[in-house]
């Protein structure tokens, strides 16, 4: 594969910057489709259940729980990715500024600094939105665990004071989570398309090398 070739310092630290740019992608796109396929109203879905006429409240309840259960396993899924890119992408930026500090002294390397600087400030924000995403996951969560605990009927199986206590901290989760996401995204601006533009010019376009099964690397280490 191409990256068990000996090529030259040059073509190493391309490639080296490739993967990082291959990580960052990947990554990226985990977040795009997690909001993407999750921007649900949950009042929604505990309604249809409770309003289904075809199930017990046990049936109700039981199905919650495998709702409860999935989520659990997306949850550690989404955390075990983000992980494994953040390896893959730090990995790859040491050896890319190990290659970089032994090159010879003939430029500055202003620009190839700065993508190392803009790359790790990128991974930590993208190690907060996961975070964004963890909090995400709870208020929908604790919405499910609120419906177990009434019964699976809402109107009868809760007070008043119950409800209301309900109310007040789904709300503050909803609060959480959306000024850390509305932080993250802030900072993720200030970020793009600088970084990316800087990638381009020096590593080419994405569509130049990511294609052809040229990721799988990441890919297999994801699979693991």
């Amino acid at each position: 594969m191409f990256w068990n070739k000996k090529i030259s310092l040059e073509s190493e630290m391309i490639e080296f910057g490739r993967e990082v740019e291959r990580g960052i992608i990947l990554w990226g796109n985990m977040f795009d489709n997690y909001f993407k396929n999750n921007n649900v109203d949950i009042n929604k879905i505990t309604e249809g259940i409770e309003n289904d006429k075809s199930l017990s409240n046990l049936e109700k309840i039981n199905e919650v729980n495998e709702i409860l259960k999935s989520s659990n396993a997306y949850r550690n899924k989404l955390r075990e990715y983000s992980l494994t890119c953040a390896g893959f992408i730090t990995s790859n930026l040491d050896r890319f500024e190990k290659k970089l500090e032994s090159s010879p002294k003939i430029k500055s390397y202003d620009k190839e600094k700065e993508w190392i600087k803009l790359s790790r400030d990128l991974s930590k924000v993208y190690s907060k939105k996961i975070i964004a995403v963890d909090n995400h996951i709870d208020i929908f969560d604790s919405m499910f665990n609120f419906f177990i605990k009434c019964g699976a009927s809402l109107a009868e199986g809760a007070t008043n004071e119950e409800i209301d206590s309900f109310q007040k901290n789904f709300k503050e989760k909803s609060a959480t989570f959306s000024a850390l996401i509305k932080f993250v995204n802030e900072e993720q601006k200030k970020i793009e398309p600088n970084r990316s533009n800087i990638a381009e010019d020096l590593f080419g376009k994405h569509s130049d090398y990511f294609k052809g099964g040229s990721y799988s690397k990441l890919l297999n280490e994801i699979k693991k």
